[in-house]
């Protein structure tokens, strides 16, 4: 069960997520790094394939950015909670497209999470 284990997963690393919208895991988030080091976010993360294959995204409430959808991290692929498959009836999310770049077998949650702390060493000032 692929959200199950993304879940132990997460909660393994301290988080504390909760099942949403059936596949995803929703938990608060400190940011960690960079100019928004210490801010408490909320991230929702679609763990339907993994660990064959991680969240094609983040979504990210309250939204942080300006909604961009064309070109790339850190200002691009910004877009709104539904395309990343996330209902949104408060209008708080964003969904920020950032594929994983060379996620191969065995990686686990704790990966992924490095990820999502690499992003936001490298938020936009």
């Amino acid at each position: 069960m692929p959200l199950t284990d993304f879940i132990a997963g997460l909660r393994s690393l301290g988080y504390e997520p909760e099942v949403a919208q059936q596949n995803f895991a929703v938990f608060d988030y400190e940011i960690e790094l960079g100019a928004l080091d210490g801010k408490l976010i909320r991230l929702a993360l679609n763990g339907a394939s993994f660990p064959l294959a991680p969240p094609g995204g983040l979504l990210v409430s309250p939204a942080l950015l300006p909604l961009h959808p064309g070109g790339e991290h850190p200002h691009g692929g910004i877009n709104p909670a539904d395309v990343g498959g996330f209902q949104d009836p408060t209008g708080d999310w964003q969904y920020w497209s950032r594929p994983y770049p060379g996620w191969r077998a065995g990686m686990d949650a704790g990966d992924y999470m490095a990820f999502v702390r690499g992003l936001f060493r490298n938020f936009p000032t």
